[in-house]
């Protein structure tokens, strides 16, 4: 029906098919309820995806246990006791999660069931007898698992024993980072993309300690390889001797596996340690950046958060050899007291559409019920209904971007209409950038709607998230990010009545034009650079601007980093030079 051949389906473009189906929709009728849109058929593909992906959105699998636990993730909230709640998702847990409430919850109409919903206690018991069974089998679940990890991985770690040290993210990273209606195979493009910058943040931040001893074993182990190299060549027979019952054989190869893994833990030295331009780079690809990490990108706490992201690939291993043993006490003891919340999430965030069934209501990419201002939204819903992180207008952008020609609603045109007009307001204000030829290379490949790709640098949403004020009252009192998570607004919680509704603004005729934004609050990873003080007065220096309104923040300016500061000009002249000429000025359109 949609005349594609075997040969052509392993090379078209994803979004090509769907075009094709949304035509055959069109003179077949696969839907007779409807004509459905690129955009239904995403969500039925991921109708139960979007929903696991809103509860840790949200907080609803945020778990109060230690952090000594080997599973254990980041932070969610901290509660009213001062005890924390962490974010916990090994695949094990996944699997159970899956198997007892996505797949259950459903009928055959791809309705809720009422049952369902209504009755937590079956659901608490259902999990405690499932935990109870996985800790029966847990033994024979190890064995499998030592079975099926040595098929595995046992052939890479053999021809690459340095795979062991290196890292990638967790179960856990994969569902924070990936976004509402974003299909698997999108999401491993874009997230694999991300590894060699996260691995470069990492090193941002050096281990003599730990180099040192690296380097010492590299060189006795390699050392001793090369002997039995040598000796291999001069007298082969010589190597079928025996050392403490093992021949030369056995030692060449486990020195060779030493070197390759000991090799691949030393850390190069970096000419320059720029902590705030790495993460820059890695939030291009995973859309990731929590408010707590803005700021103190170099710092240990951020570095700490990010490993429990970003793991080894042997730690992982082991980590999933004993979430077999912690899964079992989790389903017993722990998850059943996260039953209420979950419920409540899947009845507060659930929307019926027509032709496609009951969605998580983040799917469907409103604006008006889940808009959040601070990442472009037309409109300012409830901080109770808005996404963390601001993940549903990140999706809505990303959605745009992978189906160029799925046709966005009003809201989503004024959404994108915003952003334009920041980007190019943004890019008409630093002109300047383009003419020189050390800046040019990173600002070309700003994020442009119209375009295929998603070069975004940095990510135009994190971009336009921290050009905006967040230290007035006014801000604080209605920021949502995702330290409402950390002080106790959860859902299902009764903490969330405490917290006044919010009148969401009418809508208007015409488009959206985005806050006032403040230069202080921009974090460029520019401004980790040494040369900083040069591009602040000279390539970026434009007299011309008018000079910003009075800000609170004044006051940050003159506490300014040293390497912003210039040693030539008096303090006055500097701070006023700032305030008027900053390439961190605000744009025109703001005032206008």
């Amino acid at each position: 029906s949609l005349f594609v051949t075997d040969s052509e389906i392993q090379t078209i473009p994803w979004s090509s098919i769907l075009e094709k189906v949304v035509q055959v929709q069109r003179r077949q009728q696969l839907c007779v309820v409807k004509d459905l849109s690129i955009h239904d058929v995403i969500m039925r593909l991921m109708r139960k995806e979007n929903y696991l992906i809103g509860m840790l959105n949200k907080g609803a699998l945020a778990f109060p246990i230690s952090q000594w636990v080997p599973i254990a993730g980041t932070i969610a909230h901290v509660g009213h006791d001062g005890f924390q709640q962490l974010f916990v998702l090994p695949k094990t847990l996944e699997w159970i999660l899956n198997w007892c409430i996505l797949q259950s919850m459903f009928d055959r109409n791809f309705r809720i069931r009422r049952d369902f919903i209504s009755d937590p206690i079956t659901l608490k018991k259902r999990l405690v007898i499932v935990g109870v069974v996985l800790l029966l089998f847990s033994p024979f679940l190890v064995i499998f698992m030592l079975v099926f990890l040595f098929l595995r991985h046992a052939e890479q770690f053999y021809n690459h024993p340095s795979t062991a040290s290196s890292r990638r993210w967790s179960n856990l990273a994969k569902w924070m980072f990936r976004e509402f209606n974003e299909v698997d195979h999108l999401f491993k493009h874009r997230v694999n993309s991300s590894v060699i910058h996260a691995s470069n943040y990492l090193k941002q931040f050096p281990a003599p300690i730990i180099t040192i001893v690296s380097k010492f074993i590299s060189f006795v182990s390699g050392g001793f390889a090369a002997v039995l190299i040598i000796i291999a060549f001069l007298e082969e027979s010589l190597l079928e001797g025996h050392i403490f019952g093992r021949n030369l054989f056995w030692y060449a190869a486990v020195f060779g596996a030493i070197t390759a893994i000991s090799r691949a833990a030393v850390v190069n030295e970096l000419l320059v340690l720029d902590p705030q331009g790495a993460m820059s780079q890695v939030v291009q690809h995973t859309h990731f950046m929590p408010k707590r990490w803005r700021g103190k990108e170099n710092t240990e706490a951020v570095r700490k958060e990010f490993e429990t992201l970003f793991q080894y690939t042997g730690t992982m291993l082991l980590e999933e050899m004993a979430s077999i043993f912690v899964t079992p006490y989790l389903l017993i003891f722990v998850v059943p007291e996260r039953v209420e919340s979950i419920l409540q999430f899947i009845t507060d965030f659930t929307v019926d559409v027509e032709g496609v069934g009951d969605v998580c209501s983040f799917s469907l990419l409103d604006f008006r019920n889940h808009g959040n201002r601070k990442y472009g939204s037309p409109f300012d819903s409830h901080r109770s209904r808005r996404s963390s992180q601001g993940k549903m207008e990140k999706s809505f952008l990303s959605f745009q971007i992978a189906y160029p020609s799925w046709e966005p609603t009003a809201d989503g045109k004024r959404f994108l209409t915003a952003l334009k007009m920041f980007r190019d307001q943004k890019l008409t204000s630093h002109a300047s950038f383009h003419q020189n030829r050390f800046l040019e290379s990173p600002f070309e490949s700003l994020w442009l709607i119209n375009g295929e790709e998603q070069r975004n640098f940095p990510y135009i949403l994190d971009w336009f998230y921290t050009s905006q004020n967040h230290n007035s009252s006014a801000a604080a009192a209605a920021d949502d990010d995702d330290d409402d998570l950390r002080r106790g607004r959860t859902v299902g919680g009764s903490r969330l009545s405490e917290i006044d509704e919010e009148q969401i603004p009418a809508a208007d005729d015409g488009p959206w034009v985005p806050p006032p934004v403040f230069s202080d609050r921009v974090r460029s990873h520019l401004e980790a650079s040494t040369s900083a003080p040069l591009f602040h007065r000279s390539v970026l220096h434009h007299e011309e601007e008018p000079p910003l309104p009075p800000s609170p923040s004044d006051d940050w300016r003159k506490k300014q980093q040293w390497w912003a500061r210039s040693r030539i000009e008096p303090d006055e002249q500097r701070n006023q030079q700032q305030q008027n000429a900053s390439f961190l000025d605000p744009p025109d359109f703001y005032y206008n």
